[in-house]
């Protein structure tokens, strides 16, 4: 009478590491699928979170000098010196580049002209994806033609 060694009911084969036995239906075990959903939101939270933290630190740079500027003038003003300028770009708002509209939409143009190359050899249903940065990029292009080339006229760049 021969015998025959079946595996154990409902699993498959050992792991190759060894400590722990791996479902035969295929399924991946618990820790594995918990750890693979915490990635995406970690990265998420952390992208964000970095945003923020650069945006907060920006602010308090800018209001730690512009209180700084201010004690130093009031200072001033109390001993009867010389009211000191203040520093430069404190005030100011930077105005971007008129040639800033002109990279915008070349960057978006051919984004989405690649999109529309690459996307038909994944899914023949997002063929049409690529058209909504084409058109981003077109759009900045016609402003670029229409406005910022008058603006860069007139405001030379150093």
């Amino acid at each position: 009478m021969r015998f025959r060694v079946q595996p154990a009911a409902g699993f498959a084969h050992q792991n190759p590491i060894g400590t722990r036995r791996v479902p035969h239906d295929g399924s991946e075990p618990m820790a594995d699928n918990i750890i693979g959903a915490l990635i995406p939101i970690v990265a998420i939270v952390m992208g964000i979170g970095l945003a923020m933290i650069s945006v907060v630190n920006g602010y308090r740079q800018r209001r730690t000098l512009i209180e700084l500027h201010h004690r130093e003038r009031l200072t001033a003003i109390e001993k009867g010196v010389e009211v000191p300028a203040p520093p430069e770009g404190l005030l100011d708002v930077r105005k971007p580049s008129p040639h800033a509209a002109l990279l915008r939409g070349l960057v978006w143009l051919f984004v989405g002209v690649g999109l529309l190359f690459a996307l038909p050899h994944i899914d023949s249903d997002l063929r049409y994806v690529g058209l909504i940065p084409v058109g981003v990029g077109l759009a900045y292009l016609i402003f670029y033609l229409a406005v910022g080339r008058r603006e860069a006229g007139m405001h030379p760049q150093p």
